[in-house]
Parts: C-alpha cells; structure tokens; sequence
C-alpha cells in the first residue's frame, strides 16, 4: 500500500468522473480526522478494560496498513450516495479494525502501553522447502 492516494475515487452520480480525496495521504487522515473524532482513553486501565494506542503508529507496518485500509474505505463510503455507507463503514471496517488495533493484550500496540514505543518482533518464521508450492494437495489435505 503506499501513504498517499495515487489512484481516482469514481464519483456515483457521474461515472468516470473523478473525485479527490478528502484527505492526500493516511497520515492526514490519522491526525486530522480519526484521532480527533475517535476520542478513547489508552494506555490506562479503566472498568476492566484496557485500550492501546502508540503516538507513533506510523512506525507499526500493520497499523499503517490497517490504517491505510480504513482510510481508502472511508473516503469511498464518504462519496457513496448510499445514505448508510458511512454506518455500514463504521460497522464493517472501523469497529472490527479498530478491536484489533487497539487491543492491549495482542494488537499491534501492546507493547507500547506502558513504557513509550516499542515495536514488536516479526512472526517467526520457517524456510520452504523447494519445491513445496508446486506439489499439490491431496483431496484429504494431506501432501502427496
């Protein structure tokens, strides 16, 4: 994914037609509208739950991805001229993605809470053997 828009939103009403983005890149956005409208105490425990947020989120490759993903979601749901599709974003892209982002326990951000920015060491992972991709799978699952 790349940080600024480089691809046209097609306007509804008027197919073909471009329409600029409401913000130029996923940072704008993050500042000037999520972060402002969002409004969540982090970082602190509060009725048995716990929030994690990291001031340099854009220093996690999955929370830009994430982040990104929304962005590009909403600025398409923001010129839908389906009067629901900002609910419909809030409900099916913010909500499940924001659960994930700011989950204290395993999000992105856990290792943050407590003392400043920490990033998180990549999944481990195991070289494939050559030729695996093109062996195919037998129809129980098994490798034949």
């Amino acid at each position: 994914m790349s940080d600024t828009w480089d691809e046209d939103i097609e306007d509804p009403a008027t197919p073909g037609q471009a329409i600029e983005p409401c913000y130029p890149d996923v940072e704008a956005w993050v500042t000037d509208w999520l972060a402002q409208l969002y409004r969540r105490h982090t970082n602190t425990k509060r009725s048995g739950a716990e929030l994690a947020w990291c001031p340099k989120w854009w220093d996690h490759a999955e929370a830009i991805d994430r982040l990104e993903s929304m962005w590009r979601a909403w600025e398409g749901a923001r010129v839908s001229e389906d009067p629901a599709a900002t609910a419909h974003w809030w409900l099916t892209v913010a909500d499940p993605m924001l659960a994930v982002l700011l989950d204290a326990d395993v999000g992105p951000f856990s290792a943050c809470r407590r003392d400043g920015h920490q990033e998180l060491p990549p999944l481990s992972v195991a070289a494939v053997p050559p030729g695996w991709w093109q062996t195919a799978l037998s129809p129980a699952g098994e490798r034949s």
